[in-house]
């Protein structure tokens, strides 16, 4: 596999339901591939490659694709998409997976083809790669930057790269998101809040009440959310709580 190339697992149209942009229109870029193993993953499939990958856009027959594919080919693809009269509009490209930072070379690649195609990209990464991060960061505009809580890995990563990819993104438009569930204790919840704020002072946080019940527990009560906004406050840091929307609409 080339530098500027990866495999993917999907692309298609929805809107955005997670993090300070939900509802804005995107092109979804799904990566196949990922180097962890969150007990709550919604997207178990990704973590795969597959021979093949569905590109499912509107205005356009739905086709498939091999794997790998090179930046450049998927740039092709998306500029016709985007030459059609009656498409959709678009806000941004959502880079996710998967891991995007697995594959540098192509998130590089891939930026500098969507800058001429004036799409913005919003890179959502698990914030554990912060070399490849700085690497990629000059293509991108936007970053959902996913915190991944110790009690929802079965291997920690720790708070100090957390720390410094929080340090990197605060260079563009960002936001971290944290998972929590019922099983999230208030220790690793105080860390994770003060690796943010030495990263970067007054961060957006996104807490996301989880989806389902996993190895990672179910659902937080409305009175541990609440609870939990009130010892962000020891921090300087925005924090919120907004969970997965597109999950309530029906939508991918």
């Amino acid at each position: 596999m080339g530098d500027a190339s990866a495999p993917l697992h999907e692309v298609f149209f929805s809107v955005q339901g997670e993090g300070l942009w939900i509802g804005v229109p995107q092109v979804f870029v799904r990566v196949a591939g990922c180097d962890l193993a969150c007990w709550y993953c919604d997207t178990v499939a990704a973590q795969r490659v597959s021979p093949e990958w569905p590109v499912d856009l509107p205005g356009r027959e739905p086709s498939t694709e091999s794997n790998p594919v090179a930046a450049d080919h998927l740039a092709g693809l998306l500029r016709a998409w985007l030459a059609l009269p009656d498409r959709p509009p678009v806000h941004s490209m959502a880079l996710t997976g998967g891991e995007p930072l697995l594959y540098p070379g192509f998130v590089a690649a891939l930026g500098k083809a969507l800058v001429e195609l004036r799409v913005p990209m919003y890179l959502e990464t698990g914030g554990h790669h912060p070399k490849e991060l700085a690497r990629v960061l000059p293509w991108v505009d936007y970053v959902s930057l996913d915190y991944k809580l110790p009690s929802t890995l079965p291997e920690p990563v720790p708070a100090r790269i957390f720390a410094e990819s929080t340090r990197i993104t605060a260079q563009r438009q960002f936001f971290v998101k944290m998972v929590v569930t019922d099983r999230i204790t208030e220790g690793e919840l105080l860390e994770a809040c003060a690796a943010i704020a030495e990263g970067q002072p007054g961060a957006p946080v996104v807490l996301q009440p989880v989806t389902g019940v996993s190895r990672a527990g179910g659902p937080p009560a409305a009175e541990q959310l609440l609870e939990w906004l009130r010892l962000a406050r020891r921090y300087p840091l925005q924090v919120r709580v907004i969970p997965q929307c597109h999950k309530l609409l029906g939508a991918r």
